[in-house]
């Protein structure tokens, strides 16, 4: 795994890592896949984009109130935080991901989460629920 690392343009290393602080090697446990997906998205948006989670300690997943079955545990997942971007830059982060074949994506007012479990998936967050959104549907929640 170490050698991905030189293949990605647009985010580093340590942008990967458990945010627990106590895991800095944690980001070679991250999916190859999820790694150069994201590297692509941004390069298509053309704009930074800040990791606000990735690979989790099942710790600081317990902490973070994630699902015990998280594709964080698996360096499957990535949240993005939006919280200052304008609904375009949403929309066309929503619609990328889906093509580069992110098969969840989770919509909160200030983060999405994209993951690559073997299924298809969309949802939005409403406080500490999950409720299911019609894949495609996405964008009518930013």
């Amino acid at each position: 795994m170490q050698g991905l690392w030189k293949h990605i343009r647009n985010f580093s290393r340590s942008e990967f890592a458990c945010k627990c602080g106590t895991a800095p090697d944690s980001a070679d446990l991250m999916s190859p896949r999820v790694v150069f997906a994201l590297d692509a998205l941004r390069g298509l948006l053309g704009r930074p984009m800040v990791i606000n989670s990735a690979v989790r300690t099942p710790e600081w997943n317990r902490l973070q109130g994630g699902a015990p079955a998280s594709a964080h545990l698996t360096g499957e997942a990535v949240d993005i935080g939006t919280a200052r971007w304008s609904p375009d830059d949403k929309r066309d982060l929503l619609l990328y991901a889906r093509k580069l074949g992110f098969t969840g994506i989770g919509v909160a007012s200030s983060f999405v989460h994209l993951d690559v479990k073997p299924r298809v998936a969309s949802w939005r967050y409403q406080g500490n629920r999950t409720i299911a959104i019609p894949i495609g549907d996405e964008v009518k929640y930013i």
